[in-house]
């Protein structure tokens, strides 16, 4: 159920959200129109109607605002030794301890970013570069700045070498960065990357994760003879390990297996964690072509959890 607090803190982020974007979405119908959401119940929140009628918005619909402006409503969330999470982890644990370097490439949504996110969380040295956000060499040099405590600013081949340099100064910390969403980097930035590995050679570990668009581009650049592609593919390994089977029946029984170990791991369990089970796995890998998405199965349990009196 959601509370009186976590009403008021979903609302201070809508206000936030709707602010910060102000410039552009400058009416509240245009800003309900951005998030897909009813003008009136924009301002319903906004306006704070629902202190005096709970019934103005019910549970469902202060999820899906939540849903709509990124509010994380999974703070106390369970994390689940999955497939994904164990393979990953032990990947991470070599490449940070050994300053090696490696790929996994495999299909969206099976919880490649939570594993990383979760092992940064954990281990002091660790990383995360969101390829998503650093498509660009301007970007990943002020992303790879911003996440290693380098300040941001001056020229970007400035606050490359002074990444470089604080990277270099915490070689006894077997720093590890992770490349996740690696198949968004454009060409331009795998020169960066050649870089970064000639430079941090034994003295950095890195691991490059993201679905099979990574492994594509990279063969497709290396085709294209670009600059760059090949070196980057021969310093990972020249391969990309991966966890899905080919074999449509085991790679059914894995995305059971995850979501099953992620509904036990978050107190679902008998018929409510089975009903999850037949949406995820099930409908969806009948109806739309796609087997199962760890997404899917959160936004399940967060249903359950509070839409639950």
């Amino acid at each position: 159920m959601i509370d009186i607090a976590l009403k008021h803190e979903i609302t201070a982020a809508l206000a936030a959200d709707v602010e910060a974007t102000t410039k552009t979405y400058p009416s509240r119908a245009k800003q309900a129109d951005r998030l897909g959401i009813n003008k009136g119940t924009l301002s319903v929140v906004l306006n704070k109607s629902w202190l005096g009628n709970s019934r103005l918005l019910s549970d469902k619909k202060w999820i899906e605002i939540a849903n709509k402006i990124g509010f994380d409503l999974s703070s106390d969330w369970g994390v689940a030794e999955t497939d994904t999470f164990l393979i990953l982890s032990s990947m991470f644990d070599f490449c940070k301890n050994h300053s090696a370097t490696a790929a996994f490439c495999d299909f969206a949504g099976i919880g490649k970013s939570f594993a990383a996110n979760t092992y940064a969380d954990r281990h002091s040295h660790v990383y995360v570069l969101e390829g998503s956000k650093a498509e660009k060499k301007g970007n990943f040099i002020r992303s790879l700045a911003t996440i290693v405590g380098v300040a941001n600013r001056g020229s970007l081949d400035f606050m490359l070498e002074q990444s470089i340099k604080e990277l270099k100064s915490n070689r006894m910390n077997k720093p590890l960065l992770i490349f996740d969403e690696a198949g968004d980097f454009s060409p331009g930035v795998y020169k960066l990357l050649k870089r970064l590995y000639n430079e941090l050679e034994d003295m950095c570990g890195m691991i490059f994760i993201g679905a099979e668009d990574f492994k594509i581009n990279i063969q497709k650049g290396i085709r294209q003879q670009k600059n760059a592609f090949a070196e980057v593919w021969s310093r990972i390994g020249g391969k990309a390990s991966s966890a899905i089977d080919t074999d449509i029946t085991k790679r059914v029984d894995f995305y059971k297996r995850q979501t099953l170990a992620i509904c036990e791991a978050n107190g679902v369990t008998g018929s409510e964690a089975i009903k999850i089970l037949a949406t995820v796995v099930v409908d969806e890998g009948r109806n739309k072509g796609v087997i199962g998405d760890m997404r899917r199965v959160k936004k399940e349990i967060l249903k359950l959890k509070y839409l639950k009196a």
